[in-house]
């Protein structure tokens, strides 16, 4: 039985009173399908993933596109759906209360405001809180429960400022949001330092230098993956592609999807992966996906780290609406990491997957 929008909201935000979570990020309803079939408890959508499947860059969709996309999501599994807005794609206080309001029309049960514009700053700090603040006076007013999470950017925006990060998200929990999140932090110190200063629960943007474990002991209650899932796909596709197109290898081709079950109307679930101690058997669950959902470490962290490559994809057919800098993003700037990566071959990723990205860098962060 489909569940309501009011069992939906509730669900979700008792997820977030519970063992901490992981919250995967789809891209489209069959990988919203898959996750949810292998039992996650809730989803969170991509900005990066979802503009790469209109062969865009992130950043470069429009209110109306996010929403209808955010309605696909709700509308292909059970599970409760949060949609990433980004800033509410406006500036005013208004943009970011229009936004909450028409992803709760969407069917989402939740969605985050972002503290960045996509000229390429970061808001003012009273700017920023009135923004959040009429985000959560929007949530407020809808008559199921909405869990509104406030971004705090610094950390993938250039400004790695840890306590001016920790006011923002202070500010943020006072303005009414009911989960902080400040992508990019890197260290679990920084999580700690987060943790300890709020009391609201943190999500935080996994990577491949942190566990689970490691991420939860130092107090977060939500992990997500931001577009890393999209990535792992397209890192396969290119590699089966470059080895058909290179030598007419097709053994590829051989992935063994169980898509009758992931697809199934009946929504059968298998894993829960409510909380720390299930990650194992998620890691269990998950060996008999296709190379497209491989989630093993060395590889995810090798691709992440080389999502400049996948945008290089993109750049020519990008418009002047869809630039690189629209969201200030490394993986997505032109004029640095981009250009630097020109003879690089996505199947790197497949053959140099014991490289790690280094400490503290932005290129393995995408939404």
């Amino acid at each position: 039985m489909q569940s309501t929008q009011h069992e939906k909201g509730a669900s979700f935000r008792a997820l977030h009173d519970g063992p901490a979570f992981i919250i995967p990020n789809p891209w489209d309803a069959g990988s919203a399908r898959v996750l949810a079939a292998l039992g996650f408890k809730a989803l969170a959508s991509t900005s990066s993933g979802f503009a790469f499947t209109l062969g865009r860059l992130d950043g470069g969709v429009t209110l109306d596109e996010v929403i209808e996309h955010g309605r696909v999501l709700a509308e292909a599994t059970n599970v409760p759906v949060s949609i990433d807005l980004e800033n509410g794609h406006g500036p005013r206080p208004e943009d970011a209360a229009l936004a909450i309001a028409r992803a709760a029309e969407a069917g989402a049960v939740g969605g985050s405001i972002e503290d960045f514009d996509p000229k390429g700053e970061i808001y003012g700090f009273d700017h920023a809180v009135e923004r959040v603040a009429a985000a959560s006076e929007a949530a407020r007013r809808l008559d199921f429960s909405f869990t509104l999470t406030a971004r705090a950017e610094n950390h993938i925006r250039g400004n790695p400022d840890l306590d001016d990060t920790i006011a923002r998200l202070q500010a943020y929990e006072r303005a009414g949001a009911d989960v902080l999140y400040a992508p990019g932090l890197r260290t679990a110190g920084e999580i700690r330092a987060v943790c300890e200063a709020t009391s609201k629960p943190v999500n935080v943007l996994a990577h491949p230098g942190l566990s689970m474990r490691e991420i939860t002991d130092a107090g977060a209650r939500r992990v997500s993956v931001g577009g890393a899932l999209t990535w792992v796909a397209v890192s396969a596709l290119i590699a089966a592609a470059e080895k058909m197109r290179d030598v007419g290898d097709f053994s590829a081709l051989d992935a063994g999807v169980r898509i009758e079950d992931w697809l199934s109307s009946s929504g059968r679930q298998t894993k829960s992966c409510s909380n720390a101690n299930a990650v194992a058997d998620v890691r269990d669950e998950t060996r008999s996906l296709p190379r497209m959902f491989c989630t093993c470490r060395a590889t995810v962290c090798s691709l992440i780290s080389r999502t400049d490559a996948i945008s290089r994809l993109l750049l020519p057919a990008a418009t002047s609406r869809t630039t690189c800098s629209s969201r200030g993003v490394s993986p997505w700037d032109a004029s640095g990491a981009g250009r630097g990566v020109v003879a690089r071959r996505a199947m790197w990723v497949a053959t140099r997957a014991a490289s790690r990205p280094t400490p503290g860098s932005t290129s393995d962060v995408t939404e």
